[in-house]
């Protein structure tokens, strides 16, 4: 225990709050009676001791969408014990996880608990009582992740680049089809039915060491929705025989998708915004995207637990 404990850069009660504001995922692995006996740390995901290297390993396929490569874990028991050697087991798979030093009731002790004063704003994030055990279950299948990690946005974007240009250039008109497909599965569920969503999250991005930018996911998943609309028109032309139509319109698509890929400017985003401003979109939609326009990350915007 004490090699364990010296191996990690353990959080402080009162570093918290700043742990939150710079991205950290909190996970909360305290027993449910606890939790209900002394409080819920609120906004904190819930994950059962037993279950969670394979909800947080990056490579999993059943990781949860919060556990984003490169996003820093803090976990939380009740004194802090429990806590040291989950955050070591976590480190053992490469994930950057640390525990809170003393635990939930050193928060407590510090006058910054039980609930939304190192929560944070907006829903619950407890996993284990919300998902169903199965994953094959259509409530772990469907959702989109929120927040969304920017960089593997930007390594789907790329993807999407590609093979846009590849069925234009080498007339693959069968490519329409995957891209269609790809898109309508990230609108359903994220990463989790897109082939090139899942090579994304679980092969491309844990191999690179590029700290995560955690973005709202909202104006991303509007944005897959513009892509099925862009994508399941250029397929429907090409059915039609129309090849020609539906390569200009994959033309767009992947001019879109490249300012995204390589400049980082999100169109799909910026028409979310507008429709935000404009009062088509209500602002409980998307609590975080208030300074979308400033172009602050989510992790400025507010603090955020709930990662494609």
């Amino acid at each position: 225990m004490v090699a364990a404990r010296a191996s990690l850069d353990r959080v402080a009660p009162e570093e918290l709050g700043a742990q939150l504001d710079a991205g950290a995922l909190v996970v909360d692995i305290r027993p449910e009676a606890d939790r209900r006996a002394e409080g819920e740390l609120d906004g904190a995901v819930v994950i059962e001791r037993t279950k969670l290297e394979w909800r947080l390993d990056p490579t999993s396929p059943d990781r949860i969408p919060e556990a984003v490569p490169g996003r820093r874990v803090v976990i939380v028991c009740n004194e802090g014990y429990s806590s040291v050697l989950a955050a070591t087991s976590l480190v053992a798979l490469g994930v950057d996880a640390t525990d809170l030093d003393g635990g939930y009731r050193a928060l407590v002790a510090a006058g910054r608990g039980p609930r939304r004063e190192v929560g944070l704003p907006g829903r619950s994030a407890v996993l284990e009582r919300t998902m169903p055990s199965d994953p094959t279950s259509p409530r772990r299948l469907l959702g989109f992740p929120d927040p969304v990690d920017e960089v593997s946005a930007r390594l789907v974007a790329a993807g999407v680049v590609t093979m846009a240009v590849l069925a234009i250039a080498l007339d693959w008109r069968w490519l329409t089809a995957v891209l269609a497909y790809g898109f309508v599965a990230r609108v359903l569920t994220g990463p989790k039915l897109s082939p090139l969503g899942r090579l994304v999250t679980q092969i491309v991005r844990p191999r690179l060491t590029v700290r995560p930018r955690l973005v709202p996911g909202p104006p991303k998943r509007f944005a897959q929705g513009v892509g099925v609309a862009f994508s399941v028109t250029a397929l429907a032309l090409a059915l039609l025989g129309a090849w020609g139509a539906a390569q200009v319109v994959l033309g767009l698509l992947a001019t879109a998708a490249a300012l995204e890929a390589f400049l980082g400017l999100c169109l799909g985003c910026k028409a979310f915004a507008l429709l935000m401003r404009a009062g088509v979109i209500p602002d409980d939609v998307c609590e975080r995207c208030n300074d979308i326009w400033a172009g602050r990350p989510a992790t400025d915007a507010g603090r955020s637990v709930v990662a494609g």
